[in-house]
């Protein structure tokens, strides 16, 4: 079974450029399953983007890797923080690890600051509403979101 989409719909998140191929596929009073199942889609920046909230913004930066722009409050302040990361895939989670993070203010300010918020710009995303037994096992930072590689065995695909 091959299944080409230009969207569709995993519980509240919506994969844009989907190829899905399934083996083994049947039909039975548990509803549809496949042996194996192979899906590439496209997680867009904004869905990313609306978990971090606060008018975060998340792009594609040079090199593969991926930009995080928010404003955070630290030590008292409001900064306007842009971080590059590399993108990953940790133990079934898209995550988005800060390589740099910028400021705009002094050097020093911004290596003490950056421990600080760090963590309010490490992106951890689990790609939800996805069936039971499909798991992320690669991610590629594109144009217009991030590329998904999603693999599994024995998966239900429908009642």
């Amino acid at each position: 079974m091959s299944f080409d989409a230009g969207s569709v719909a995993a519980g509240s998140l919506l994969l844009r450029d989907v190829r899905a191929t399934g083996q083994d596929v049947v039909s039975g009073p548990d509803g549809l399953a496949a042996a194996r199942l192979a899906v590439e889609a496209t997680v867009p920046f904004d869905v990313v983007a609306g978990e971090l909230g606060d008018g975060a913004v998340v792009g594609a930066a040079a090199g593969g890797e991926a930009r995080v722009v928010r404003t955070v409050e630290a030590f008292g302040r409001e900064l306007c923080v842009t971080a590059t990361g590399t993108v990953e895939v940790e133990a079934g989670r898209l995550v988005v690890e800060p390589r740099s993070i910028d400021f705009g203010g002094p050097g020093f300010f911004s290596d003490a600051t950056a421990a600080v918020v760090r963590s309010l710009v490490t992106i951890e995303h689990d790609v939800e509403g996805l069936p039971e037994g499909l798991v992320l096992r690669d991610v590629a930072v594109h144009d217009d979101g991030f590329r998904v590689s999603l693999r599994g065995e024995d998966v239900r695909l429908g009642p």
